[in-house]
């Protein structure tokens, strides 16, 4: 894959690059900015898995139904079922997750979807029935034939270290868009 080369109207993501904290948020990046026809947002015609192999696992495709904006989930990756210890796919997010989360999640996507920009964030996830972890994450606005946004492709990293720790300064609240 070749390196992203910034634009002019890409400049202005520079700063939101190098405020991703993890080699796997900014390669995705990359390949999405890298995506840009004219300038404009990739659509999901333009994103093909085969150019991100290492990324799959972590990778997600949420389509954005109009005018409510809500995310279904369309592909998600092994490192999300293990994640969340159930299958995403084809699930709508308000269905698949208790109401705190999928408020979390469907505001993440409503956020993207209207301001056209990506989205990173760090949350932590308390279970009783599983290790407290860190969920770093990545979402990134595709195009629809209309212009609007029509999906968002992510990445989710799902961290059980000490070093997480230092990601979060204030759990479920970070989410930083471009």
């Amino acid at each position: 894959m070749q390196e992203a080369q910034f634009t002019q109207s890409q400049d202005g993501y520079r700063g939101f690059r190098s405020q991703l904290p993890l080699p796997e948020l900014q390669k995705l990046f990359d390949y999405w900015l890298a995506r840009h026809p004219d300038g404009a947002l990739p659509s999901r015609a333009d994103i093909d898995p085969v150019h991100i192999p290492s990324l799959l696992p972590g990778i997600c495709l949420m389509e954005i139904s109009h005018p409510d904006l809500k995310a279904k989930v369309r592909l998600a990756g092994t490192r999300l079922r293990e994640g969340y210890g159930m299958e995403l796919t084809g699930r709508m997010l308000d269905e698949a997750l208790p109401p705190g989360e999928a408020r979390y999640w469907q505001a993440v996507a409503h956020r993207v979807a209207v301001q056209r920009k990506p989205a990173y964030g760090v949350t932590r996830n308390v279970g009783e029935d599983r290790p407290t972890f860190h969920q770093v994450w990545l979402r990134l606005p595709l195009a629809g034939e209309n212009g609007e946004v029509a999906m968002m492709i992510g990445y989710d990293a799902f961290l059980l270290s000490k070093k997480a720790d230092a990601l979060v300064k204030d759990p479920g609240k970070i989410v930083q868009i471009a």
